[in-house]
Order: structure tokens, then sequence, then C-alpha cells
């Protein structure tokens, strides 16, 4: 009870309850046993995002203007809750908790990110602010081909560093086979490849004889040119003495 009318019509006035008051925590408007008005926190405000050479983002934010009792005493606040989604409308959106005033997040590169940031305190949880987006890395989303590879370069806007990806083709006798590759392989012993390659072939002489492997043509057996063949055997009326011809 915080009042008993019955009481103040009996002329005693009004009266409070002490084990009621004893377990008031809150109220929403000013009321009796000295307990001050509290209501939910304000929104934090200018919520940003970091994202440096890692994708790992930090969003860090300034405090709520109002933690609920028209100041900012930052006691009141329990903790921040970070709610982040890759849609701007925060479909499926997720939630991580911090205690201060930024969180490091790990996400994946070259994909949108949206953040909102409410602080809770024991009446509940607060304003959502206002949305903010980041991009980790700031990459391009293009994937490098086989027969290229990925060339970063970085540059740095304000608190942000982007980062922006080049294919570029495979140099002469070196090839690559992976989506994004981060580089390409040289070629194996006695074989060559063309820039922007996806293989190497044996060169003349040679014959594949397994993975990255060239063996020279026996005697009797000749290969004129670069390629995957086989070595033939010589015409007739003709020989090779050699080996690798």
């Amino acid at each position: 009870r915080s009042q008993n009318d019955a009481a103040e019509s009996n002329g005693f006035g009004p009266w409070f309850d002490t084990i009621a008051c004893a377990s008031i925590t809150y109220w929403t408007s000013p009321g009796p046993c000295g307990v001050t008005a509290l209501g939910l926190a304000s929104a934090p405000r200018d919520v940003t995002t970091i994202s440096n050479e890692s994708k790992v983002v930090l969003v860090a934010w300034d405090l709520p203007a109002d933690t609920g009792d028209a100041t900012a005493n930052l006691d009141l606040v329990l903790h921040y809750l970070v709610t982040y989604s890759q849609s701007s409308t925060f479909t499926a959106p997720k939630t991580v908790s911090a205690t201060k005033n930024n969180v490091s997040i790990d996400l994946s590169e070259c994909i949108s990110y949206y953040f909102r940031v409410s602080a809770e305190t024991r009446v509940g949880r607060g304003d959502l602010s206002a949305a903010t987006s980041v991009v980790p890395f700031n990459c391009t989303s293009t994937a490098c081909l086989p027969g290229q590879f990925a060339n970063w370069t970085y540059s740095t806007e304000g608190n942000q560093t982007n980062r922006t990806k080049i294919c570029v083709e495979c140099p002469a006798d070196s090839f690559s086979v992976a989506l994004d590759a981060s580089n390409c392989t040289s070629c194996h012993n006695f074989s060559v490849a063309p820039v922007g390659s996806v293989s190497c072939s044996c060169v003349a002489g040679y014959e594949p004889a397994g993975a990255s492997v060239c063996n020279p043509c026996s005697t009797g057996h000749f290969k004129g040119s670069v390629g995957e063949t086989q070595c033939i055997p010589c015409p007739s009326d003709s020989y090779q003495p050699s080996t690798a011809m």
C-alpha cells in the first residue's frame, strides 16, 4: 500500500505502508517515501563505427543525455545493448551487451551492417539510437576469377580504412585455380604458361607424368610443341637417340 484512504477519512491524514516503501525501487511519478521518479533512459548519442585493417568493427557512442532521472547519472545504467543487422530495417537482428560505451564485434567483410544502441536501467530498455552503418574493410564484392589474383590496396578516410580489391592476371609461367586467390603459383620444372593461366603445360620434349611433373621423352620418342600431349614414337626410317627431344 502507498496510501490509505480510510486513515485519511478518520482524520489521521495520508499514511504510507513502511513495508511497501522498503520494497519500492522506482515510481513513475514523484511519490512517497522520498523515492525519486525514474523513467527510461534516452537514446545513446553519436553512434560511430570504426573498421580498420581487420573485420572487427568497433562500435562507440556518447552517453545518454538522460538516464531516467533527468540527469546523465551513469550509475543507473546496467548495460548497453547494441543491435545490429545486415538489413537497414533490422530484419533478423543480433544483439550484444556492453557495460561501457563501446564494444568490438567480429563481422564478415564486404557486407553492410547497421547498428542501433540503447541503454538499459532497472526500469527497462530505453530508446534506440539513430541507425549507423559500416562495411568491414569497405572492400569490393566481385570475386577474382581463376587465372587471376586479388591485389588489395588501402586508403584512409577519417576513422575508416577502406580496402579495395583489384583483380590482376597471373604473370607468365604461373597460374591460379581458386576464386579470389591471394597469389599465383609458379609453374613446375619444364612447364610454361601464358599470362592469366589456370594451369601449366609441359614444354617441347617433355610429357606430363602426373600432377606437376613433366618427364623427358624417352629415346626413340619425341614431342615437338608445348602442351599436355604425350611423346610419340619417331616415324619410320628415323630415330631419336637423345631424351627430351
